[in-house]
């Protein structure tokens, strides 16, 4: 199954393209693309079976008891920018999701927690990084994949593979 993998960010997304069959899992092809060119982009390859797409879920903001005015402040001030990122976001994916529709292109989207929970990337401790995790589960479990990427696009694989377990019921091995 050709899946195309999407971690989308405020004006394009980086994209992971994996072949997964049969409990193997091979890298095709990365990279990133501007939100105006994911149709041409999808149209140029190979037809995937399947897109996933990194859902964004929100980001939790509490302030701590007893901030100050000014600390309050901040924090609403934040708030209104990281809102403005999740709504770009937000129409990154719908883009997505809406090329992929008029296409007839299964598609599914899958938060962070949950495409990593799949992965099995556990959570942050002091010695280790979530993203260090993801590198180390890509690097195992994708066969061929370049010594050297970027976050963004080893968040694309990651979800990818994950979605490409969930829809045919595989199980990770390493």
């Amino acid at each position: 199954m050709r899946v195309v993998g999407f971690d989308p960010s405020t004006d394009g997304a980086a994209f992971a393209v994996l072949d997964v069959a049969d409990g193997d899992r091979t890298f095709l092809g990365l990279g990133t693309v501007e939100a105006g060119a994911i149709g041409r982009l999808l149209s140029d390859m190979t037809r995937p079976d399947l897109i996933v797409i990194e859902r964004p879920d929100g980001v939790n903001m509490h302030p701590k008891p007893g901030a100050s005015m000014r600390e309050l402040h901040q924090m609403i001030a934040m708030a209104r920018s990281v809102g403005g990122a999740l709504m770009g976001v937000s129409y990154v994916v719908g883009r997505i999701s809406g090329i992929a529709e008029q296409m007839a292109i299964r598609t599914i989207e899958l938060s962070a927690r949950r495409w990593r929970s799949a992965l099995e990337v556990g959570r942050v401790t002091k010695d280790t990084s979530q993203d260090a995790m993801v590198k180390e589960a890509i690097q195992t479990l994708i066969t061929d994949w370049p010594k050297r990427s970027n976050t963004h696009v080893r968040d694309a694989a990651g979800v990818a593979l994950a979605g490409a377990w969930m829809t045919t019921c595989e199980r990770r091995t390493a």
